[in-house]
């Protein structure tokens, strides 16, 4: 090895090495999944019974309105298709509660960087290899993912790699390394399923091969048979192939409602820009015009496929980096000097958007109701909930005597019709005395929107209705007729509005500029109806430092103050 390699090499360790510890240290924050908790929930319900539930034990709904829930395939996926990684979490959890959570998460990802990395590096030199995966780094700390679908992102490049191993090594077809695929396809269809992914690649493979030797005669049927069975043991899992059904079936109106199933272009108009994604949106793009016919067929067929699919929804959007090694050697051409400005210049922009400030936090984020759920353990601890949709896994997990209105499985469609109708305060009386709630666990803002929630504005000029808690995260409020609730005080109503200037305090640090105003103009609103006039004045003026021909801050500003 020449001086000049050897140096390279030194410089290339020192960098990947670096490079794999700031990245694991990032992936140290805080469990922010409100879906984590239903499944550390069911894994825990699974080791008790020794057995896979076969009816919804957290939401109280889903009975009233499913009778036989056995025979409703969306119900019996969800609650059997997760069961390994369930039981995988719980024990971590159950063995250093968040902490290990966290380490978990971190280590997958940063496992996945490596092996991302370290494959392209086969195929380009290492400063291409660094760019992308950088920019494969940059779009997973998006996903601070702490449930079974961890496990899909891992197992999606480990597949791949076996794939591509199998099509480029024949030695590779017969004896122990083939037998990995149909094991791994095996385990990846009993803890998530993203298997339905493994799947295609399985068939996209299978697809390529006897397209490209079927005219010469060269099919290996061997090889045919391995790519077919694998695929195939992925339903050996409880739910068989129902979890294909369910994938094609969701009901649309429920998919509206989870942010996760907006497209990218949708999110890019909501303000959230995702620009690692957008780069290997590209990069994958320029690969086909730069290699042409370069690329297997293979390969064109399943980057082609994550393309696509990456464009459906925000949950699939890390498919596609997760592909670069397939598409990588089009930029091996490309000069070391020219690579390694990239790699910077992507580096550069890694660093810029990481949360520094959320590393080292191996613990449940700020995000849930944490003090709700003490005062409600304390004064109310047994009752029908009808909750935040982002806080029913959390509310379910940290309060097992109640039960919530919905969590993030959206086991019935129905229901989140329902829940999004009392939301908007549709009916809002007789839907919540139809199924019994008995308490209301809301934050008043809107989700992204920053406004209101018609529910908790319709609440605040109710009677039949009493706040008893209020924090910058949750409102409690209970039935003012129910005894207990005539135990606990009773706390002023204008409190709600206390409650929403508090909240978007909290809200604010992680806004864009379009949430930002509507934040803005709500905590103004909210300050006129405190009689806070000093403190709407100075909220407009910040809307104007943001936009400086803002109407709304404008008319507020002009206007007398009332005596």
């Amino acid at each position: 090895m020449t001086m000049e390699r050897a140096q390279g090499r030194t410089l290339e360790l020192a960098l990947a090495g670096g490079f794999v510890l700031l990245f694991l240290w990032l992936g140290t924050g805080p469990v922010a999944d409100g879906d984590f908790f239903w499944h550390v929930h069911a894994g825990r319900q699974i080791l008790a019974d020794r057995a896979l539930p076969d009816r919804d034990l957290f939401s109280f709904t889903t009975e009233q309105v499913v009778a036989d829930q056995a025979a409703d395939p969306r119900i019996s996926v969800v609650l059997g298709q997760y069961w390994l990684a369930q039981l995988v979490l719980a024990l971590v959890f159950d063995t250093g509660g968040a902490a290990a959570i966290v380490v978990l998460r971190a280590a997958v990802f940063t496992a996945l960087l490596l092996l991302l990395y370290l494959w392209g590096r086969q195929r380009a030199p290492w400063p291409v290899s660094g760019c992308l995966t950088v920019v494969t780094a940059g779009l997973l700390l998006e996903y601070p993912s702490e449930r079974p679908q961890l496990f899909s992102f891992l197992l999606a490049a480990v597949v791949l790699f076996l794939l591509e191993r199998l099509r480029g090594e024949k030695r590779w077809r017969s004896g122990p390394p083939a037998l990995c695929l149909p094991l791994l396809m095996l385990l990846w269809g009993n803890l998530h399923g993203g298997y339905l992914l493994g799947v295609g690649f399985c068939l996209l493979y299978a697809a390529g091969h006897l397209a490209g030797t079927v005219r010469t005669g060269g099919t290996e049927w061997r090889y045919l048979a391995l790519l077919v069975l694998s695929a195939g043991t992925a339903f050996v899992n409880p739910c068989g192939a129902d979890a294909l059904t369910v994938f094609r079936t969701t009901d649309s109106g429920y998919l509206a409602m989870v942010y996760e199933t907006l497209s990218p272009f949708a999110a890019f108009r909501h303000g959230d820009h995702f620009w690692p994604y957008w780069l290997a949106l590209l990069l994958a793009a320029g690969a086909f015009v730069r290699s042409g016919r370069g690329m297997a067929r293979e390969q064109m067929l399943v980057v082609a496929g994550v393309l696509a699919l990456s464009l459906t929804g925000l949950r699939y959007m890390i498919f596609l980096p997760l592909s670069f090694p397939l598409f990588i050697a089009a930029y091996a051409a490309i000069p070391s000097r020219q690579a390694a400005i990239a790699a910077l210049l992507a580096l550069a922009a890694f660093l810029a958007a990481a949360d520094f400030s959320a590393a080292g936090r191996f613990a449940v984020a700020d995000r849930f109701p944490h003090g709700a759920v003490d005062f409600l353990r304390e004064k109310f601890p047994a009752r029908r909930l009808f909750n935040h949709y982002d806080w029913g896994g959390y509310l379910g997990f940290a309060l097992p005597q109640s039960r919530v209105f919905i969590d993030g499985r959206g086991l019935v469609p129905a229901v989140a019709r329902e829940y999004g109708a009392i939301k908007d305060a549709d009916g809002y009386r007789e839907r919540l005395r139809r199924y019994g709630v008995d308490a209301i666990v809301m934050p008043a803002l809107g989700g992204t929107g920053g406004k209101i929630y018609p529910l908790i504005r319709a609440l605040h000029g109710d009677d039949a209705w009493q706040l008893v808690y209020w924090d910058e995260t949750a409102l409690v409020l209970v039935p003012a007729a129910d005894p207990a609730a005539r135990a606990a005080a009773a706390l002023d109503k204008r409190d709600i509005f206390r409650h929403v200037v508090r909240r978007i305090d909290f809200l604010l640090p992680d806004a864009n500029r379009g949430e930002r105003l509507v934040l803005l103009q709500t905590r103004a609103e909210s300050q006129l109806l405190l009689g806070d006039y000093a403190g709407a004045r100075a909220t407009a003026r910040a809307m104007q430092a943001i936009e400086t021909d803002n109407r709304f801050a404008a008319r507020l500003l002009a206007a007398p103050e009332p005596r």
